[in-house]
């Protein structure tokens, strides 16, 4: 259990209060996990304020005895990882023509006809 002192006491004691201050304390970290995790700045931005929101949403449900013992760094860590996930599951590859506009989701390369074939991203693992 973490000390009396610690930032889960806090947020047990009175969230609202000791929320702004635990952004404060993680937003860094967060965030330059997030952006390890997505590669560039404006996704990781959302993905760290995301992973706050839902850490806010998450605390307001829980009894104060449930945050007190929160390993709070590495649940924080987690809802982050989580986050960037859901967003890499969402997106979706759109094929366009380099030819016609992009109206007929074909690629024509030196004159050759080729339909794309299906595009996955991979999800990169986590360090």
């Amino acid at each position: 259990m973490p000390p009396a002192d610690s930032p889960s006491a806090d947020l047990a004691a009175d969230l609202d209060a000791a929320f702004e201050g635990m952004v404060r304390t993680f937003q860094d970290r967060l965030y330059s996990f997030a952006h390890r995790l997505c590669g560039n700045r404006e996704d990781a931005e959302e993905v760290a304020q995301d992973a706050f929101v839902r850490a806010y949403r998450a605390l307001k449900t829980y009894p104060a005895e449930r945050i007190r013992a929160l390993s709070l760094q590495a649940w924080l860590y987690r809802i982050t990882l989580n986050v960037a996930r859901n967003r890499w599951r969402g997106k979706r590859v759109r094929l366009v023509s380099l030819e016609n506009g992009g109206a007929d989701g074909e690629v024509r390369a030196q004159g050759v006809r080729r339909r794309h074939r299906s595009v996955s991203f991979h999800e990169p693992q986590p360090r």
